[in-house]
């Protein structure tokens, strides 16, 4: 690369050249560049941390949209104060970032005393003034609330119109029928979470037997794909009364997942095993979680999912390994249609190793599940107060109670609270 210098001197009329010097200079070496999609990848795993985000946002105007849209993709207010610097933001500052937002989570903050009258001025607050502007929003989370807002709140919960997905964690309702209003404001709604909600006035449903009557297009309430309802102790009467609800609503007719836990009442299992029943045509994944493994536990041994062809994904967690003999009983009626098992046993070292229902267990999956794709065997074990887990099973020993064809599709990638899982494609 060269370079040409004309020297000039301005000198009466006349313009004099004085020197020309030709320079010679090295071009200089680019610094190698990765992939743009190397850079997402890494901000995708930094999705978590947010501080992190924000450097990365301010580092180059090519992470920029990466970043932004980790950031927003998932807000959550734990304050009045968030809702008006949030709103300040989609408003004043950057617009596009509305767009962005997929979930938005509203509760206070855990470490924060929870006042009644302050969490739903929260709610309040944050409802009114951003649902208008959330026109991609697709997951409501409302965390930690008491909701005991006036009926004239549910109108504005109504204008999200693009959400499909509820989750409702720790919240409290006055009643059945204030909760059932809630859900029902949400008219695009496929994805259901309640995690511990509770309500103080049940509403008694009558369940009719499954048939022709329930597969109507005249019947009232959302045509949820997803539920998912695990409930506290406490929570006396949800699980049933949420069971019967969904029981007289198109939801049977459109169910694919479904996980619920506990099941202890004589009433809960009626109405999980119903369930479970009507919607055999569609119910593709299925997770039974017992009672505490040592308390009281579930009775699951009378649902039948022969008839369950559409079933992909079984699920059992929490059983104990004195139930065994009941699993492998329950596991004959299972569909071959079935595809991914995950069994999740609990019990002493004693226990596990002398159990007799283990080569039983084997023989239905070797005979049975012919068409198995991924299996999964987790061992949960008691665990000291503040110390190691009281069971130590090593990998030759998990293959001596696995000691059929299926031991050899069994790993044992970590061990973690107690908790030992071995996951591997068949």
């Amino acid at each position: 690369m060269t370079r040409t210098v004309v020297l000039q001197k301005a000198a009466s009329n006349a313009t004099i050249t004085a020197r020309v010097i030709t320079l010679y200079s090295r071009p200089k070496p680019r610094r190698p560049r990765l992939p743009v999609e190397v850079y997402e990848r890494i901000i995708d795993d930094l999705s978590g941390d947010g501080k992190t985000l924000h450097s990365c946002a301010l580092t180059c105007q090519a992470w920029l949209p990466r970043a932004r849209y980790r950031l927003y993709i998932r807000v959550q207010l734990v304050s009045v104060f968030m809702v008006a610097r949030f709103l300040d933001t989609i408003l004043h500052i950057c617009p596009a970032n509305a767009t962005l937002v997929r979930c938005l989570s509203i509760g206070p903050h855990v470490t924060r005393t929870r006042d009644v009258q302050e969490v739903n001025h929260l709610v309040m607050t944050a409802v009114l003034r951003l649902a208008p502007h959330l026109s991609s929003l697709q997951e409501l989370c409302i965390l930690e609330c008491p909701l005991q807002i006036h009926s004239t709140f549910l109108p504005l919960l109504g204008q999200f119109n693009s959400v499909t997905r509820v989750s409702l964690e720790w919240t409290q309702f006055k009643s059945f029928s204030q909760f059932k209003r809630h859900v029902l404001t949400f008219r695009a709604l496929k994805s259901l979470r309640l995690f511990n909600v509770s309500w103080k006035m049940r509403r008694q449903l009558v369940i009719s037997k499954p048939g022709r009557e329930t597969s109507r297009f005249n019947l009232k309430g959302p045509a949820l794909e997803y539920v998912q309802l695990h409930c506290h102790d406490d929570s006396e009467g949800v699980v049933e009364d949420t069971i019967r609800w969904l029981l007289t609503s198109p939801t049977v007719s459109s169910l694919t997942t479904l996980s619920v836990w506990p099941i202890v009442t004589a009433a809960e299992v009626h109405a999980f095993k119903l369930l479970i029943l009507t919607c055999r045509q569609t119910l593709r994944t299925l997770e039974i979680i017992c009672a505490d493994p040592w308390g009281e536990p579930a009775d699951f041994g009378g649902i039948n999912l022969h008839e369950s062809h559409a079933l992909e994904d079984l699920r059992m967690r929490h059983v104990h390994v004195s139930r065994l003999p009941e699993v492998v009983a329950f596991l004959q009626h299972v569909p071959p249609s079935l595809r991914v098992l995950s069994l999740q046993f609990a019990g002493t070292r004693a226990e596990m190793l002398s159990a007799p229902a283990w080569t039983d267990l084997n023989a239905t999956l070797n005979a049975r599940l012919v068409a198995l794709k991924r299996l999964a065997v987790g061992l949960i074990v008691p665990q000291c107060e503040g110390g190691p887990p009281m069971l130590q099973i090593s990998e030759k020993e998990v293959r001596a109670i696995f000691h059929d064809s299926h031991a050899r599709r069994i790993l044992l990638p970590y061990s973690e609270d107690g908790v030992f899982a071995r996951f591997r494609d068949v």
